[in-house]
């Protein structure tokens, strides 16, 4: 039973990754499509040079020479470097050529010079796929829709991307409009199978892989699949299948911040006294993805939390100077994708998160003991750049309530003073770089309601 149980598993992993990797592309008709022009194989060579060297170009390109194709619509681009088409002709070449990110910055230029060139952006989406770039490659595919691409390849494309990232059912539709379109896409109907595993519809699942056999007699992936759900309907993959979906959904984050002040008002028995705060805070992050829009997470680490100033205290008839030292730090929160425009390339997203901490400290050399305990709600607004490749340039707004108690006692006396943050309103900048789908990288400043820094390394399964 374990033997076919993990032959199954095996089975179905390879089937997702043989589904996942059969993009369909649009590099061989380029000349037809994006720009309106004849295939060149026999046309007058013109005058101008920079003419010249994309005839020649796209010539070398239909016969299968790439490097020297490289090197004509490198000279064509050196020569007008604001021509859209030698951009696009450069692109294609250096994706033949597997130089993906060389394809993604040419796409980008064509596009820059040439917005509305929807093959540019298909194209574009189809290297971001091959790097890695997922989301960003699911992003130009919706752009390369917008402006009117709508065929079985953009959307089989889409259902790919959808897939990867774990978002069946979106996976499912984009799959079905790519049959709409090309009935006999028996790539489809297996991918289509395999969803269908995942959400636990084994017959329909078998349902599905017939299909693809029915278009494809010889599809031996499709057959695997089949044959192991009818001859071993007991087996249970679903288990299996749930448990990756879930991995798949968690990422795990490291955050570090350094505040290095922030206005913090004291009650008193004289009244309100304006103090400078300053903290240390380093958080363990554990996320789940719910879905395309909305993160939650918890929170767990070690703050640093304490006072600029000595701390007036009218009731001990002393000033306090209240020492820092580490203590615990919890909580949880929530982040969500509010707004995509897609004409800018922007992002508009929304965040609320709750933490809570405590510091107890006492002295060697006195009885005092100052106890701390803090809670502080931060919600964000934040707008986002996604035009670049792997760099996410962001800033926004926070408004932050930051409120405890501290507590003294001296051994004789015990006194407890409560303080509230003094401005709630700031403003933030940052950068996230992604290496793949997994792997990011954030730097970020916050300014007015506090003076801070804080690094965040996040890790997607």
């Amino acid at each position: 039973m374990f033997n076919r149980l993990a032959k199954g598993f095996i089975v179905i992993s390879l089937g997702f990754i043989l589904g996942c990797g059969g993009l369909m592309q649009r590099t061989k008709t380029f000349f037809q499509s994006p720009f309106g022009e004849r295939e060149a194989t026999s046309e007058k060579v013109s005058e101008e040079p920079s003419k010249s060297h994309l005839v020649t170009g796209k010539t070398l390109f239909q016969k299968g020479n790439m490097k020297g194709a490289l090197k004509s619509f490198e000279a064509a681009v050196s020569s007008e470097s604001d021509s859209p088409e030698a951009h696009y002709s450069l692109a294609l070449t250096y994706y033949e050529l597997g130089m993906h990110s060389n394809a993604i910055n040419a796409y980008k230029r064509a596009i820059q010079l040439k917005p509305d060139l929807a093959e540019a952006h298909f194209n574009l989406g189809v290297a971001y796929d091959q790097s890695g770039q997922t989301e960003n490659a699911i992003r130009s595919y919706k752009q390369a829709m917008n402006l009117g691409i709508d065929d079985s390849a953009i959307h089989y494309n889409m259902g790919l991307g959808l897939m990867k990232l774990s978002r069946w059912q979106d996976a499912k539709r984009e799959f079905l409009r790519a049959l709409e379109q090309e009935p006999n896409l028996a790539e489809a109907y297996n991918n289509l199978g395999y969803l269908n595993e995942a959400m636990d519809d084994l017959e329909s699942a078998v349902a599905m892989y017939k299909k693809a056999l029915a278009v494809k007699p010889d599809y031996k992936l499709a057959r695997e699949n089949m044959e192991r759900l009818v001859k071993a309907p007991a087996a249970p993959v679903r288990p299996e299948i749930a448990k990756r979906e879930i991995m798949r959904r968690l990422f795990f984050e490291v955050d570090g911040t350094w505040g290095f002040s922030r206005d913090v008002e004291i009650e008193t028995s004289d009244g309100t006294v304006e103090l400078s705060a300053l903290s240390k805070r380093g958080l363990f992050r554990l996320g789940y993805i719910l879905n395309e829009r909305i993160d939650i997470f918890l929170n767990l680490g070690f703050t640093d939390f304490g006072f600029d100033e000595n701390v007036p205290s009218p009731e001990i008839s002393t000033n306090i100077d209240y020492k820092r030292v580490l203590g615990l730090a919890y909580g949880a929160g929530i982040d969500a994708k509010i707004y995509y425009w897609d004409r800018m390339n922007l992002g508009f997203d929304a965040g609320l998160d709750l933490l809570f901490g405590s510091n107890e400290d006492e002295y060697k050399d006195s009885p005092l003991k100052a106890t701390t305990d803090w809670a502080e709600y931060t919600l964000r607004l934040q707008a986002k750049y996604l035009g670049l490749s792997n760099l996410v340039p962001y800033g926004g707004l926070t408004f932050s309530k930051l409120n405890g108690t501290l507590k003294l006692d001296t051994g004789t006396q015990k006194v407890e003073q409560d303080y509230n943050e003094a401005n709630p309103f700031g403003i933030f900048i940052g950068g996230s770089y992604f290496f793949g789908d997994h792997i990011r990288f954030q730097t970020e400043a916050s300014f007015i309601d506090e003076t801070a820094l804080t690094f965040r390394a996040r890790y997607t399964f």
